[in-house]
């Protein structure tokens, strides 16, 4: 996939990264907030290893899912088992890091905050066991974006716009040449016109092409 536009912001998380300050991720939908941070895990997967997770789930699905990213062989007994949320916490915590890199936790779709939520995060980052990528939804409220910010200090803030006018020409031609669409020129301006500068509506116009 071609990725252009946002090499400014880019730039600015592996710097925040390199200086143990962890990131939030803020912006409209569409904006490819996650987009980007698979980016940086692509450019940077030697210096750093990323863990996505869905923060969408409950405090216990997403402890599952970090320590079965985390320690790839292991298996729940049982569905109460995994219900263990706390059991499953403290592995987290404990469990023997196989890989040298530094690990960078993405907290993926933070649309709300319940003080379950936030104890989470906080004892996550008590154990100091990762670098935190914190990506939130538009919708999240004020109050909820204040409590991140404090549990997640240091932390930098990145609010992504829309991709400039230049950038979305940039992507279609490079989008052509890459698919053998063989755009004019004028029509590569048109689509930039009309996507706005929406990331997610220049890809979904690319993938409608090719799928004509």
């Amino acid at each position: 996939m071609v990725f252009v536009g946002r090499e400014k912001e880019t730039r600015q998380i592996i710097r925040a990264l390199g200086k143990d300050s962890n990131v939030i991720i803020t912006g409209k939908f569409g904006m490819g907030r996650t987009k980007l941070i698979r980016h940086v895990s692509d450019v940077c997967g030697k210096r750093w290893r990323f863990v996505f997770v869905d923060f969408s789930k409950t405090p216990g699905q997403v402890c599952t899912d970090i320590l079965t990213e985390l320690s790839p062989g292991i298996r729940f007994i049982n569905k109460d088992q995994c219900r263990r949320y706390k059991t499953i916490r403290h592995r987290i915590a404990t469990v023997q890091n196989q890989d040298a890199r530094p690990m960078v936790l993405v907290l993926d779709n933070i649309g709300k905050l319940t003080p379950q939520r936030l104890a989470l995060i906080r004892y996550l980052s008590w154990e100091k066991r990762f670098l935190f990528i914190a990506v939130t939804e538009r919708f999240l409220r004020e109050d909820d974006f204040f409590l991140l910010r404090a549990e997640l200090q240091p932390e930098h803030v990145i609010k992504l716009g829309r991709i400039s006018r230049r950038d979305s020409i940039a992507y279609f031609h490079a989008a052509s040449e890459r698919n053998g669409f063989q755009w004019e020129l004028e029509r590569i301006r048109m689509m930039a016109e009309t996507a706005g500068g929406y990331p997610l509506s220049m890809r979904e116009m690319v993938t409608r092409e090719k799928t004509a």
